[in-house]
C-alpha cells in the first residue's frame, strides 16, 4: 500500500509542482506574517497600523485595476503556446501584454488621480489624500509584478513565478523598514511603512525583469506540434479579447478581497480594519494548498483543453481537488488552534480578530471542497460565463457588508465574504459540470468511489 501510494506521488505533476509551490508560497506567507508583526510593533498604534493596512489594500485593488484581466488573459495564451513548443508566439503574447499594461497604467494613474485632486478636502479626514495618491502612483508596480509572476507560472517556472513575489518582496520591505527605524532614526507611520512597501515592489520588479532576460536567452526553439483546431483564438492579437471580460470578472474578485477592509475602515474606523486585516493574514495560511494548486494547475488546464483531451482534464481536475482539500482541512484546524497564541503576538487589541478568523478559514475550506471550478473556466474559453458569476457575487457580498458591519463590525464582514465566495464557487461548479462535463468537486468524486466501492489508492 505504502509503495503503491509512494508510486503514485511520484508519477503525480500536480503533487510534485504542488509540493514546490507550496514551499515557496508558505514561506513567503509566514515571512508576510513576520512581516505584518514587526510592522504592526514598530508602528505601535492600532489606528496607524489600521491606516496602513487600508492604504496597502487600495495599493493592491488599483495595481488588479489597472492591469485589467491583461495578466490572466496572456498566461492562458502563454501556456497554450509553450506547451506546444511555439516559443516565438508565445513571446510575441509577453510583448503585446506589456504594451497593453503600459498604456491602461498610465491612464489609470491619470484618472484616478485627477479624481482624487478634485474630491474636497472633508473626505481626507481619516484617510490622508497623500496616502491614497502613494497607493495610485506605487499601483503599476503590482500590475507589472503580477504580469511577469503570470507568465513565469504559464511557462512552469514555479520559483521564478512565486519567489520574487512571495518570498522577496515580504523581505525587501521589511529591510527598508527597518533601515528606516533602526538607521535612519525615523518613526514609522503609515505614509513610511507603504513607502517601504513600493520600494519593495520596485526592487521585485527590477529583479524580475534581470531574471526574465537571463532565462529566455537559454530558451532553444522546440518543435511546434500541429496546428490547433481553433488557433485564431490564441493568436496574440486576441489578448485584449480574452482580457476585458477578464477585467470584469477581476474587479468582481477584487471588490470581494479588498473591499472588506476598506469598507471597514470606512464604516467602523482603521482600529476595526486593523483587527480584520490581522485575521486575514493568518487565514491566508490555512488557504496556502488552495491558491498553490489553483496556479499549478492553470497552464495543463489550457494546454489539455485546447487540445481537446477530455480525459486529461478531468484526471487533472480530480487530482487538484484532493490535493487542495486535505491538506486545507488540516491546515486550517492547526492554524485555528494556533490562533489565541499568534493573534496575541500583535497585542491586546486584535483579540477580535479570533471570531473573524475562525469563520474566514472555514470559508478557505468551504472553497477548496469545491475544486478548481473558477480556473478550469477561465482556461476554457468561458470568461463571460465567469464574469457573471462574479458580478452577482461581488454584489451580494457588497450588500451584506452594508447590511451587516454596522451591527458586527469585523464579523460581519468575514460572514459575509463566507456566504459570497461560497455562492460563487458553487455556481462554478454548477456551470463546469453542465458545460464541460467535469466534476471538479473532492468530496463527490469521494462519494463516487466510496459508492462504487473502488479502492482510495
Amino acid at each position: 500500500m505504502a509503495a503503491r501510494l509512494k508510486q503514485k506521488a511520484n508519477g503525480s505533476r500536480v503533487l510534485r509542482a504542488g509540493f514546490l509551490a507550496s514551499l515557496v508560497r508558505g514561506t513567503g506567507l509566514l515571512i508576510t506574517f513576520g512581516l505584518q508583526l514587526l510592522l504592526a510593533r514598530l508602528i505601535g498604534d492600532a489606528t496607524h497600523y489600521g491606516l496602513y493596512a487600508w492604504g496597502q489594500n487600495l495599493l493592491f485593488l488599483l495595481g488588479a485595476i489597472f492591469a485589467i484581466g491583461i495578466p490572466l488573459a496572456s498566461s492562458r495564451l502563454i501556456a497554450v503556446h509553450h506547451a506546444r513548443g511555439d516559443l516565438a508566439t508565445a513571446s510575441r503574447v509577453a510583448w503585446h501584454s506589456t504594451g497593453w499594461l503600459l498604456v491602461t497604467c498610465a491612464l489609470g494613474i491619470a484618472g484616478v488621480t485627477a479624481l482624487v485632486l478634485a474630491m474636497p478636502a472633508e473626505l481626507f479626514v481619516d484617510f490622508p489624500r497623500a496616502l491614497i495618491l502613494l497607493a495610485v502612483f506605487a499601483a503599476p508596480l503590482v500590475s507589472f509584478t503580477t504580469l511577469l509572476q503570470a507568465h513565469a507560472r504559464a511557462k512552469g517556472r514555479l520559483l521564478l513565478a512565486f519567489g520574487p513575489t512571495q518570498v522577496l518582496r515580504p523581505l525587501f520591505t521589511a529591510l527598508i523598514a527597518g533601515v528606516v527605524v533602526f538607521w535612519a532614526g525615523f518613526q514609522l507611520g503609515a505614509i513610511e511603512a507603504m513607502l517601504a512597501l513600493a520600494g519593495s515592489l520596485l526592487l521585485v520588479l527590477l529583479l524580475q525583469c534581470v531574471l526574465v532576460a537571463r532565462t529566455g536567452r537559454r530558451n532553444a526553439p522546440l518543435p511546434a506540434k500541429e496546428p490547433l483546431a481553433e488557433e485564431g483564438n490564441y493568436a496574440p492579437s486576441q489578448l485584449m479579447h480574452n482580457a476585458l471580460p477578464l477585467f470584469a470578472t477581476r474587479c468582481a474578485t477584487l471588490t470581494m478581497q479588498y473591499s472588506n477592509t476598506l469598507l471597514l475602515g470606512i464604516l467602523g474606523g482603521p482600529a476595526i480594519a486593523a483587527s480584520f486585516f490581522v485575521a486575514d493574514r493568518l487565514a491566508r495560511l490555512g488557504a496556502i494548498p488552495g491558491t498553490v494548486v489553483a496556479a499549478v494547475v492553470q497552464p495543463w488546464l489550457a494546454s489539455a483543453y485546447a487540445e481537446r483531451q477530455h480525459e486529461k482534464l478531468q484526471a487533472v481536475v480530480t487530482e487538484a481537488s484532493h490535493v487542495s482539500l486535505w491538506p486545507t482541512l488540516l491546515g486550517c484546524v492547526l492554524l485555528y488552534l494556533a490562533a489565541p497564541f499568534l493573534v496575541g503576538l500583535f497585542g491586546a487589541e486584535y483579540q477580535g480578530a479570533l471570531e473573524v478568523l475562525g469563520i474566514l478559514l472555514l470559508g478557505y475550506v468551504a472553497g477548496a471542497s469545491l475544486g478548481p471550478s473558477q480556473q478550469m473556466l477561465v482556461m476554457s474559453g468561458h470568461q463571460r460565463v465567469l464574469m457573471h458569476i462574479m458580478t452577482l457575487s461581488a454584489l451580494v457580498h457588497i450588500l451584506a457588508l452594508i447590511l451587516l458591519i454596522p451591527n458586527f463590525g469585523a464579523t460581519g464582514a468575514a460572514a459575509a465574504t463566507l456566504f459570497s465566495t461560497t455562492l460563487a464557487r458553487s455556481l462554478c461548479l454548477v456551470i463546469v459540470r453542465r458545460r464541460l462535463g467535469l466534476q471538479p468537486s473532492a468530496l463527490v468524486h469521494l462519494a463516487q468511489r466510496l459508492r462504487n466501492k473502488e479502492p482510495l489508492s
